[in-house]
């Protein structure tokens, strides 16, 4: 989460939270008084904590640890920018059902003490990509994997090296949500791939390689919790990234709030949530 001061870049999150303990809720049946998804046929894991202010730098592209009082925040815990302290908690929740191969991913802001404006909320995922794998016409030899990518809407391109010509309407599966799945193949495998939906109208952006066999893993917002000031600018975001010869990492990201910022209280709160499923596209494959 990002705060809007025009200074100083603030950066608060749970990723080096160290305070993270399991509610007493984790580990439990979801029952089916709560509601929601999943009820009566899953389970949950939870951890509560308070927001960390962990970053802070007036050049963007350069973050130092906060280890002393910065600004009119008093100190690591501090999200009120006004000469008054406050402190917001959260809690994250991963929901497991059943029967599905799924999973859903929530995080709730309660601001305990004062008040808490965000500019820019992220939820990241990393996904651990290969690099090669056997031909699929050479079993023999060895290929660099391209790999595709499944969104409804049409996708959006995140940087100047992605190419979006290679496309195809619901090639491996399709959706009950939604008429169309726009799946893209990102062929040229020298050049980093990133790609985004467009602000306001991402329903599903999904990664995958089913020629071989790397099944798709899939992400929904779930937007009946989403904060009515993203309502129009919220992205989902698929960005590639190799920093060594042996390694390759996507990071998919559900990022609100670009133009209106999210001013939170200790009469309010705000949730940001996502489905992930995980689709096997080789038996279509092995139909075509």
């Amino acid at each position: 989460m990002e705060t809007g001061l025009p200074i100083r870049r603030f950066l608060w999150g749970l990723e080096k939270n160290k305070d993270a303990v399991e509610s007493s809720k984790s580990g439990k049946i979801i029952d089916p008084s709560e509601g929601g998804i999943y009820s009566d046929n899953g389970f949950k894991v939870e951890f509560t904590g308070s927001i960390m202010n962990q970053l802070a730098s007036a050049d963007s592209s350069k973050s130092t640890d906060v280890t002393s009082p910065v600004d009119n925040f008093s100190n690591s815990k501090d999200v009120d920018a006004s000469a008054n302290n406050g402190n917001t908690s959260y809690t994250l929740t991963f929901k497991f059902p059943a029967d599905k191969p799924e999973l859903s991913a929530q995080v709730s802001l309660n601001p305990v003490s004062g008040n808490f404006s965000i500019s820019q909320a992220t939820m990241r995922f990393n996904v651990n990509g290969q690099l090669t794998a056997a031909s699929p016409v050479d079993s023999t030899k060895t290929v660099n994997i391209a790999y595709e990518s499944v969104s409804a809407p049409e996708l959006m391109i995140g940087n100047t090296s992605t190419s979006l010509a290679n496309v195809d309407v619901n090639k491996y599966f399709t959706n009950s949500c939604v008429k169309s799945l726009y799946n893209y193949r990102f062929s040229d495998t020298s050049a980093n791939f990133s790609v985004k939906t467009p602000p306001g109208r991402g329903q599903v952006l999904c990664l995958g390689a089913p020629i071989f066999n790397i099944s798709f893993l899939c992400f929904y917002p779930n937007n009946d919790n989403l904060p009515k000031e993203a309502y129009e600018d919220y992205t989902l975001n698929l960005t590639e990234a190799r920093p060594s010869s042996t390694t390759r990492s996507v990071a998919m990201d559900y990022n609100l709030l670009r133009s209106k910022p999210l001013n939170l209280s200790t009469s309010s709160y705000a949730i940001m949530s996502v489905r992930v499923k995980f689709i096997d596209a080789t038996p279509a494959l092995a139909m075509r």
